[in-house]
C-alpha cells in the first residue's frame, strides 16, 4: 500500500517481474499511473545533472552523494519535477509500469486504486499554465468551467490522478478484482477554504488517526469520524481478506461495462460513469502513451 510516491512504488512493484509472488494484494492512493518510459541513460544523465547542480563533480562517488542535504536535493528538483521514478534498466524493469499495464503484464492481484477531489493542491499556481496548455479537444470536455484556475485544477485532478486510476482499474478488471474510489470528504472546518480533499489528506482517515495531530481532537466532528471509520474499515478488510467489505457499504468491483466507483465524501455512495466525459478525453489525449 502506498500514497503519492508510495503509490508510484506500488504500481512499479506490480509491474516488475522480480516482485512476482511477493505480495497478494495492493492499494494505490493517488499514485499517478501514466508516465513515458525512462531509460537508464536518461536517468544517469539526470543524476549527473543533479550532482553538478549541487556543486559535485560529474563523476561524484556514492560517499559524496550521501553528504548532500535532503532539503537541498528537494530544492534542486529531485522530488519536485526532477523525474525520479522507475527506470527501464533491462534488469529490474524491462518496460515502464504504464507499458506493462497497457500490455496486460502486471501481476494479477486484487487492487484498490483511486484519488482525491483536490489533487491539484500539488500544483499550486501552476494550474493557470495547465489550463493554458490544454488542447481544444480537452477543453471541450470541460465546457463551461471557469475561471481558468478552476479549469486547471480540474485538468490536473483528472489528468494526473483520476483518469490513470480508472484506466488501471479497467486494465486489471479481467483478472483479480479491482475497486476504484474517489475520496472527497472535507472536514467541516475546512469547507469554506478548500475546493476539495487535498493531496494526501486521506491518510489520517485511512489509518483512523485523526487524533494524532496535537490540538486537533476538539475540532473533529462526528461526520469526520464516520468518514474515517468507513474508509479505515474498507482498507483493513481488504488487507485481511482481499475484499473491501466496508462495514456493509456497497462497493462493487470495477467493471468497464458498469464503470462504477465508491465516492467517500459528505454523501458516500456508488457513482456510475463518474466524470466519464472528462476522463475519456484524457485517455484520448494520451492514446500514444497507453498503447
Amino acid at each position: 500500500c502506498g500514497e503519492s510516491g508510495g503509490g508510484v512504488d506500488t504500481l512499479a512493484l506490480m509491474t516488475t517481474p522480480r516482485a512476482r509472488g511477493l505480495f497478494r494484494r495492493a492499494i494505490v492512493q493517488s499514485g499517478l499511473g501514466w508516465a513515458p518510459p525512462r531509460t537508464l541513460a536518461e536517468s544517469e544523465a539526470a543524476g549527473v545533472a543533479l550532482a553538478t547542480r549541487l556543486g559535485l563533480p560529474a563523476n561524484a562517488s556514492a560517499a559524496q552523494l550521501r553528504t548532500l542535504d535532503a532539503a537541498a536535493l528537494t530544492a534542486a528538483g529531485l522530488v519536485s519535477g526532477g523525474g525520479a521514478g522507475p527506470t527501464v534498466d533491462g534488469r529490474m524493469f524491462t518496460r515502464s509500469p504504464t507499458q506493462a499495464f497497457a500490455r496486460g503484464l502486471a501481476v494479477d492481484v486484487p487492487l484498490i486504486i483511486g484519488s482525491n477531489s483536490n489533487e491539484a493542491s500539488l500544483a499550486g499556481p501552476r494550474v493557470l499554465a495547465i489550463a493554458a496548455a490544454a488542447s481544444p479537444a480537452l477543453r471541450a470536455a470541460y465546457d463551461g468551467v471557469t475561471p481558468e484556475a478552476e479549469l486547471g485544477r480540474q485538468l490536473f485532478n483528472d489528468g494526473v490522478m483520476g483518469a490513470p486510476a480508472r484506466w488501471i482499474a479497467r486494465r486489471m478488471a479481467g483478472g483479480a478484482p479491482s475497486w476504484l474510489y474517489y475520496f472527497s470528504y472535507v472536514p467541516e472546518r475546512q469547507r469554506q477554504t478548500r475546493p476539495g480533499t487535498n493531496h494526501a489528506s486521506e491518510v489520517p482517515f485511512v489509518f483512523d488517526s485523526l487524533d494524532s495531530v496535537p490540538g486537533r481532537t476538539p475540532l473533529i466532528t462526528p461526520s469526520e469520524r464516520e468518514a474515517a471509520r468507513l474508509i479505515h474499515s474498507c482498507w483493513v478488510a481488504f488487507a485481511r481478506t482481499g475484499r473491501p467489505s466496508c462495514d456493509g457499504q456497497a462497493w462493487p468491483a470495477y467493471r468497464p461495462s458498469t464503470d462504477q466507483l465508491l465516492e467517500i465524501g459528505i454523501e458516500t455512495g456508488v457513482r456510475t460513469h463518474f466524470r466519464a466525459r472528462q476522463l475519456d478525453a484524457h485517455e484520448r489525449e494520451n492514446a500514444a502513451l497507453l498503447r
